[in-house]
């Protein structure tokens, strides 16, 4: 007895054809690059109202550290003005960071307080409202940032006072 190729049976490979494998190793390749490639995160401003807003981060799950959206692996983080328009990237408001190379896992920074490890190297001014700031920050193959201006002061509002109901004077028909 002789096997020939005839006689064997040749698995359906149908589902394997050139765009279905062009269309896999795509995605693979994507996949498995996008891990070695910067990102781009969210930097959410709250707190508008407050001179010391809060700066949250969020970032996509693939990015470092892996599975969590709140955190960044962040090393730089600077706010500027922006002035006529122009942003005065020479003259940030207030800037911390790191050694270069170095990182540490942020979820949020409240302006003017320095996060432990990091170096303050602008010391924080007072924010103007009205005026438009972007905050930059750099993290471990990312980086984000966006515009804020902070809320106007509401003025006070003054609980209306209540009317009084007054009774005209009696008046007197007596002769």
């Amino acid at each position: 007895m002789t096997n020939s190729c005839k006689d064997r049976e040749t698995p359906d490979r149908s589902f394997l054809t050139p765009r279905t494998r062009l269309l896999v190793f795509a995605g693979i390749a994507f996949l498995l690059l996008s891990y070695g490639f910067s990102y781009h995160f969210d930097i959410q401003v709250d707190q508008l109202d407050s001179d010391q807003p809060t700066f949250k981060f969020v970032k996509p799950l693939f990015a470092p550290p892996r599975l969590t959206k709140s955190k960044v692996l962040l090393n730089n983080f600077s706010i500027f003005l922006k002035h006529s328009g122009v942003l005065d990237y020479k003259h940030p408001v207030w800037r911390i960071e790191l050694e270069p190379g170095s990182y540490l896992e942020i979820e949020e920074i409240q302006y003017g307080v320095v996060p432990s490890g990091f170096k303050e190297m602008v010391r924080p001014e007072p924010l103007i409202r009205g005026e438009i700031y972007l905050v930059t920050g750099s993290a471990a193959g990312g980086y984000g940032g966006n515009e804020f201006t902070l809320a106007p002061i509401k003025p006070a509002t003054s609980s209306p006072s209540p009317t009084r109901k007054t009774t005209p004077p009696a008046t007197n028909t007596m002769p």
